[in-house]
């Protein structure tokens, strides 16, 4: 993961010391006081904190430093695994200097990803695996599928499609070369020169090569071939059978810098080759054995994460425990049942009574008139009452909402009610599935924002609030009664 930016302060201090003296906890029970660099990576610290561990007792009972990670306590107050050891001490935002050395529980790749994935979205991985929307949980479970399917079919396909995972060809968009290179070119032809290594020792031996621009690698590499064995006085046939027979063996590597040319792009739609011809520069490239190639690249070790052997909250229409059953064969209106709502928040001195107030609004537009139930007192918000509204449920659209909102009424002698919402919730009719939302469901409703003027905030997000400490209104048995 890379570091978070660095204020330039450490720890609330904004005059750092070049050097900090960090207390580091060992497996082996032993807590030694290092002198760290403020700019120090955590793999040095490691480096010499086992260096100096070998002058201490029961150092015996280390094993060795790639076994173990660092953990401490943030200034966030919470406990944070390094895996990341090029991270910068002044980076980590402890809240002490101090540093425990212990071995990682758990698959270590997973958490590297984790780590790197909640930095991404603001949030830990852990706190992500508590949403409890359906259409999160799906998408994360189908998109680990596509992500094994990728693996398992790249696997498959032998180790060329691995090395273009790996090293991906870095080519423009066109094959076309613009006005202004081509111009450049002595009659559309382009001079590399090809490194070859001709001993053990890797003592190695250049070509100079003429081509045309629009060669693929695979014709480079047989121009080489052909330039190497000149010395070697073949005949045509025998010339012909060598190319056959090493061309498919070799590929080109741009010199200094893991840089392969492995697809069967002209040759001057690589973008080295391309930056070459505008600079005028002679493009230098290595022919290099496909098997040690191959032999580098990273295996491929799939972890499934453990959300993944989790139970699927999908609806019952997914599990095809119930028979779906279309909406054009439905007369009915659409009728919904408030049951009770919890954690109202009001002065009961100032308000006489709640009510919760409802519509049907696609995007900021009213589909039927507002319904509300009856007025209660706040000691008791239970209302246990259905709602009929003026639409049926062909006619209600795809991206139709529930708005609804705890209002409170506020009356005096000879004065007009003076109505005013307390919290406000959006509810998406249909999920993402295409399925009209039914049976019981808590709702965790938002703070009325400033300047809202109208009791209901159709526009508002939809969903829980995932703040539980606010105020929050069940909505029981969306249901659809027939006559």
């Amino acid at each position: 993961m890379p570091p978070r930016p660095s204020s330039g302060e450490l720890w609330g201090i904004h005059l750092m010391p070049p050097r900090i003296l960090v207390d580091c906890l060992l497996p082996n029970g032993m807590i030694l006081t290092l002198e760290c660099l403020r700019e120090a990576t955590l793999i040095t610290i490691k480096h010499e904190l086992f260096k100096e561990a070998r002058k201490y007792p029961l150092h015996h009972l280390l094993q060795e430093e790639t076994s173990y990670i660092f953990v401490s306590v943030t200034q966030e107050a919470e406990r944070e695994e390094f895996y990341d050891e090029t991270r910068r001490l002044c980076d980590l935002r402890l809240f002490q200097p101090f540093l425990k050395v212990i071995e990682p529980v758990g698959n270590r790749e997973e958490k590297i990803l984790n780590r790197e994935i909640g930095f991404a979205i603001g949030m830990p991985v852990c706190e992500f695996d508590l949403v409890k929307d359906p259409e999160v949980q799906d998408f994360r479970r189908n998109i680990l599928n596509v992500c094994k399917d990728s693996v398992e079919l790249r696997d498959a396909s032998g180790p060329h499609s691995r090395a273009l995972y790996v090293y991906p060809p870095n080519v423009e968009s066109t094959q076309e070369l613009p006005k202004h290179i081509y111009n450049k070119l002595d009659k559309g032809q382009i001079i590399v020169v090809i490194w070859v290594i001709v001993s053990p020792n890797n003592d190695k031996q250049k070509y100079t090569l003429k081509i045309n621009h629009d060669c693929v690698p695979e014709q480079v590499i047989a121009e080489a071939i052909r330039k190497k064995t000149r010395s070697m006085l073949l005949s045509p046939e025998q010339l012909k059978m060598c190319v056959q027979e090493y061309q498919s063996k070799y590929i080109l590597k741009v010199c200094g810098c893991d840089e392969y040319l492995l697809e069967k792009h002209p040759i001057s739609q690589y973008k080295y080759i391309r930056s070459c011809m505008m600079l005028g520069r002679l493009p230098n490239l290595m022919l290099m054995a496909k098997d040690s190639l191959y032999t580098q690249l990273p295996t491929d070790n799939f972890v499934m994460p453990s959300y993944s052997r989790r139970i699927s909250t999908a609806t019952s229409y997914m599990n095809g425990e119930a028979a779906a059953k279309s909406l054009w064969t439905i007369n009915g209106t659409l009728r919904i049942r408030i049951l009770c709502a919890t954690y109202v928040n009001v002065n009961i001195r100032d308000i006489d009574k709640i009510y919760v107030r409802t519509g049907i609004y696609h995007g900021g537009e009213q589909m039927c008139d507002n319904v509300n139930t009856q007025r209660v007192p706040c000691s008791n918000p239970r209302w246990n009452e259905w709602l009929t509204y003026d639409m049926y449920i062909p006619d209600i659209p795809r991206a139709a909402r529930l708005c609804l909102s705890i209002c409170s009424v506020k009356g005096r002698k000879g004065a007009k009610e003076e109505h005013c919402p307390l919290a406000w919730g959006n509810i998406n009719l249909f999920d993402y599935t295409h399925t009209l939302v039914a049976n019981k469901m808590a709702l965790n409703l938002w703070p009325v924002p400033h300047g809202l003027e109208d009791l209901l905030n159709p526009i508002g997000v939809t969903g829980s609030n995932p703040n539980k400490v606010l105020e929050f209104i069940i909505i029981g048995s969306m249901k659809v009664e027939i006559d």
